[in-house]
């Protein structure tokens, strides 16, 4: 009997541990993320464009641990305090040489053989914002060498209009 069970759960440990058995699972653990921290820290949306912008650069430089060319995608959490109205946009670009030349990241979507593209480097909410809002972003960064975010009020920003943008880098 004993002989029996100890048969039983050495194949039952195989099975749980072999590297077929991932898949069935969802692949648990393929995905990672790397915390970026504070991108853009409570700044007014009336200052200088250059306060309202964040580069993740690879090789010259990286934040923390995170090597951007490691990750798919961007997460940015945007926290925005409302005094005037005005949309909010992100206008993103990418490099592939480092920040020499940049593009407009775009993704594409094909229905009935047509494809369409999509410029995805830039953002605007939908209306005007009347009052405080939290949202995400998702852009997809897949081996750029450098990505560069400014953000911009759509109206006219007043001292009040407070813009923070944390962030995370993460693999599909």
């Amino acid at each position: 009997m004993k002989t029996i069970r100890s048969t039983i759960l050495g194949a039952a440990l195989a099975v749980l541990l072999s590297p077929s058995s991932a898949l069935a699972f969802g692949e648990a653990g393929v995905r990672s993320s790397c915390p970026l921290g504070t991108l853009i820290s409570a700044k007014p949306m009336n200052g200088a464009a250059s306060t309202l912008t964040f580069q993740l650069q690879q090789p010259t430089r990286t934040i923390r641990r995170c090597d951007p060319l490691k990750y798919d995608e961007l997460i940015m959490y945007v926290d925005f305090t409302h005094d005037n109205d005005g949309t909010i946009t992100a206008t993103c670009t990418v490099s592939d040489d480092a920040g020499t030349t940049y593009f407009e990241p775009t993704t594409g979507s094909e229905l009935a053989g047509t494809l369409t593209l999509s410029y995805a480097g830039v953002i605007v909410t939908p209306a005007a914002l009347t009052a405080d809002k939290k949202f995400a972003i998702r852009l997809g960064i897949s081996s750029y060498k450098d990505i560069k975010c400014v953000f911009s009020h759509g109206g006219t920003p007043a001292a009040g209009d407070i813009l923070t943008v944390t962030g995370d880098l993460v693999t599909k």
